[in-house]
């Protein structure tokens, strides 16, 4: 590396240039500089310049980096950055140029280091059930540079500033290497790994019995070491015998047991899960009704049970069997299979059977009562609800029955898009397609995903009249008060058709449906209606906890409120309407209608309305 301390003098002489030019040479430019390709170390760099153009002088522009400098005397002063510079020299004259190119590389005293360094606490961090998680960068002269870590050969990646690898029995060698151009530093470490164990015969249950006792000790090889143990972070010492540890649980709940040794800078841990109740499991919800007439061959019904602490409970916890003959008072009762009973959705909140009953072991059962039981089992203890139903099948165009229907738009003041009504339903046809004829019958278009009869979802209706849509003022509130993103609060309406679905006013609004109070988890193809059902198609804002369905998509999205059951109201006004008012006008029936289309109808107001119903319209209804 040459070093350049000091510029000398101009080393060629003018005379030179001129005598080219009069030996009769063609006219050329000519450069005399001091400037050099080199390498100095310090930040002001001068040199002498001069060009000619044949014998006579022309114009000289020096640059620095693309930074004109300006010349004393043909003296010239550039201002280094650290690392390379490019200084370039142009003459001109006329309209001709020519230029030379010089690069002076500045070294400061602090850059000619070039120091790389690597900091870890590898050699110092815990290692956990054989797992060593540790920190490590590596830096060229205080600024990061590039890092790769091995472990017995493999590289190790980092995920958030950390690395971690599993370390095998007997010797474990890490590299780190560090890299910045042609610097290179590598650091060794390693880590010879005896395996600490702990055995136990402790395992995570559920459990009645408040005490619960265990066996555990805890070594490294052939040694045994002391065994540290808590009880949802309080210390649990053994007997006596230092082998066996029991515990009392003073009151129902989760308790985490946590088991530990360690040797130098390993341990090894183990957590288990004790659930303690005496409390019996309980049903949270069973769409099934005792005393059903089935018309329908197709029976889809949802169950909601819980443990003594509220936990749902895993479907295999479940037990449905069914007596084919309830009228002879004898348990003949048979679990069902998988080939009778199938799920059709389960999720954080419910599970959804079906029962075809003209299928497998219900085959024969048409006009005879059958019992369906359910059982629940959990921490020892069990509860079974048992439902007499009967299936009566269809009429001999396939007609099964009625069912209250209603399009509701409570939460955007738009009331009822459809009153109630009743509308025919048919054996073997999914409610979906049943929905697409009620849309089109009113002249309304839709949009959706699936198809009719499979994995259908609807994304939209339009046509739908919107005079005077906007969120609910209360609801308003109450979705602004949770921070709820509304990106507007009415819909552009001039009477001409517009849509109305999922993403309008908020992220999470779009379509939902509940039948007899219960927001299903399941889809309008996978429902197939029963007569007497009531089946309210509603337009929420928030996931259905502004309509009473936020745990029907799994999540257990709190209800903003305690809704109101529409059944038997809804109910009670289709059958008014359907009576023609029973000769006794509209009147009463518009006043209820107006007073539950509101989003946050209270239970208390249902019933009253209900009461004025059947007091206006009395037993003629």
């Amino acid at each position: 590396m040459i070093i350049v301390k000091k510029l000398i003098t101009l080393v060629v002489a003018a005379e030179m240039l001129f005598g080219l030019a009069a030996c009769g040479e063609p006219a050329a430019f000519s450069f005399a500089t001091t400037l050099q390709n080199c390498t100095v170390e310090e930040a002001e760099y001068s040199f002498t310049a001069v060009a000619m153009y044949g014998s006579e002088s022309c114009v000289l522009t020096v640059t620095c980096n693309g930074t004109e400098i300006v010349a004393g005397e043909n003296e010239y002063t550039a201002d280094l950055s650290v690392g390379e510079n490019t200084i370039v020299l142009t003459a001109r004259h006329d309209s001709e140029s020519d230029s030379r190119t010089y690069t002076v590389t500045y070294v400061s005293p602090e850059s000619e280091r070039a120091e790389l360094a690597i900091d870890t606490d590898l050699e110092t961090t815990h290692v956990l059930n054989g797992k060593i998680q540790f920190s490590a960068s590596a830096t060229f002269n205080d600024e990061a540079c590039s890092l790769v870590v091995t472990h017995n050969g493999t590289e190790v990646v980092a995920s958030n500033g950390l690395y971690s690898a599993e370390l095998k029995e007997g010797e474990n060698t890490f590299i780190l290497t560090a890299r910045r151009e042609e610097h290179v530093l590598q650091k060794e470490y390693s880590i010879k790994y005896g395996p600490v164990w702990i055995n136990t015969n402790l395992t995570s249950h559920d459990t009645a019995q408040a005490e619960f006792k265990f066996m555990a000790i805890a070594g490294q090889e052939d040694t045994e070491y002391p065994l540290a143990v808590t009880v949802n972070g309080v210390s649990l010492l053994p007997l006596d015998d230092g082998l066996n540890y029991v515990y009392t649980m003073p009151s129902g709940g989760k308790y985490t047991v946590v088991l530990s040794v360690t040797v130098g800078r390993f341990t090894a841990e183990q957590s288990y899960t004790i659930r303690y109740t005496d409390e019996s499991p309980y049903f949270e919800e069973l769409t099934m009704q005792d005393g059903a007439q089935l018309r329908g061959s197709i029976f889809t019904f949802s169950v909601a049970a819980r443990d003594g602490l509220g936990s749902k409970l895993d479907n295999s916890q479940l037990d449905f069997a069914v007596d084919l003959n309830a009228a002879d008072g004898r348990d003949n009762f048979v679990s069902l299979t998988s080939s009778d009973l199938h799920m059709v959705w389960s999720d954080k909140e419910r599970t959804s059977y079906r029962l075809n009953l003209t299928q497998g072991i219900f085959e024969n059962c048409k006009g005879t009562p059958f019992l369906l039981r359910v059982t629940a089992d959990s921490f020892g203890n069990s509860i079974s609800e048992t439902f007499e139903m009967t299936y009566v099948g269809a009429g001999p165009n396939g007609e099964i029955g009625e069912v209250v229907f209603s399009l509701e738009g409570f939460t955007i003041d738009c009331g009822y898009f459809l009153e109630p009504q009743y509308v025919t339903i048919y054996e073997d046809v999914p409610f979906a397609v049943t929905l697409c004829d009620i849309l089109e019958e009113n002249g309304w278009t839709y949009t959706y995903t699936g198809e009719p009869n499979s994995g259908f979802y609807l994304s939209s209706v339009i046509g739908l009249d919107l005079t005077g849509n906007r969120i609910a003022e209360s609801l308003l509130e109450l979705m602004e008060s949770k921070g709820q993103h509304i990106s507007t609060i009415s819909k552009d309406y001039d009477g001409t058709p517009v849509r109305l679905g999922e993403f309008d006013y908020t992220a999470g609004s779009g379509w939902m449906y509940s039948v007899n109070g219960s927001f299903p988890n399941y889809g309008f193809a996978d429902y197939y209606p029963q007569d007497g059902d009531v089946v309210r198609v509603q337009f929420t804002l928030c996931l259905g906890s502004d309509i009473g369905g936020g745990s029907a998509l799994g999540g257990g999205s709190a209800n903003f409120m305690d809704f109101a059951d529409y059944a038997d109201i809804l109910t009670e006004l289709a059958e008014i309407k359907a009576n023609n008012y029973n000769g006794k006008g509209d009147a009463i029936y518009r006043e209820v209608i107006e007073a539950i289309s509101e989003w946050d109808v209270s239970p208390e107001l249902i019933d009253g309305q209900l009461s004025m119903l059947r007091e206006a319209y009395g037993g003629d209804v």
